[in-house]
């Protein structure tokens, strides 16, 4: 009997070794709360909706020399390419003076260019395939003043938000969620909802139904956004269950 006890006494002192270093293991590994796992989500549905809703943006500008004595100019349709060193597809243009978006045609190898009357010579060129453009064909007779001289600003390349982009991702949640999660691809059991807030506060909503059962973690991330020729801070607004 004596035996016995002490091979009982060897198997309970081993089973009790291993959960103690069972739990001094597991008490050592760190671990992620649920909360800041939901935040690292939150911050990977953020990079995945910019990345879908974003495209690249070059603007830059000129200062005509030339005397303009007419209501429009015309110049090189290639220019842009030149100035850019892009392969520009001048019907997705926005042209601007120093406060309104003006009209285009192009024709004969020409861009025209509506500046109306006392122009200041200014004029400010947005170009991405994303842009609703302002070109306007047939709008301008070509009997306007050529431009040979002009001086070039500063070109830049960014990457933004479009309005006409996060409205197609929206649509697409509001009508093919679970097909978007797969293309986003979300880790199993995460839901989301994000709603996109202009500068002026009208919003895009993206949402279903959340469980009154679940906590929500939310954040909201200022972005920048395109807007007809204007670049604007808007918000991004998360929601994780």
């Amino acid at each position: 009997m004596q035996k016995r006890g002490s091979h009982i006494d060897v198997v309970l002192s081993f089973v009790i070794f291993v959960f103690v270093l069972v739990f001094i293991i597991s008490m050592l590994t760190p671990k992620m709360e649920p909360s800041k796992q939901k935040l690292v989500l939150i911050d990977l549905i953020k990079d995945l909706i910019v990345e879908n809703s974003s495209s690249y943006l070059i603007t830059f500008s000129i200062q005509i020399t030339d005397t303009i004595n007419k209501d429009c100019v015309k110049i090189t349709q290639n220019f842009a390419d030149e100035i850019t060193e892009e392969n520009i597809n001048e019907t997705k243009l926005i042209i601007k003076n120093e406060t309104n978006i003006l009209e285009y045609d192009l024709q004969e190898d020409f861009l025209l260019i509506r500046t109306g009357t006392g122009p200041s010579g200014f004029l400010k060129f947005y170009y991405s395939e994303n842009l609703n453009s302002s070109y306007c064909p047939g709008c301008i007779t070509p009997a306007c003043t050529p431009i040979n001289n002009y001086e070039v600003g500063i070109t830049r390349k960014n990457y933004l938000i479009f309005i006409s982009k996060i409205e197609e991702l929206a649509n697409k949640y509001n009508t093919d969620y679970e097909n978007l999660r797969n293309e986003l691809k979300l880790p199993p059991e995460t839901e989301f909802a994000f709603t996109f807030e202009f500068d002026n506060g009208d919003k895009i909503v993206a949402e279903k139904n959340i469980p009154e059962t679940v906590d929500v973690y939310v954040k909201e991330i200022p972005v920048l956004y395109m807007d007809q020729g204007n670049i604007l801070t808007g918000n991004l607004i998360i929601k994780v269950w």
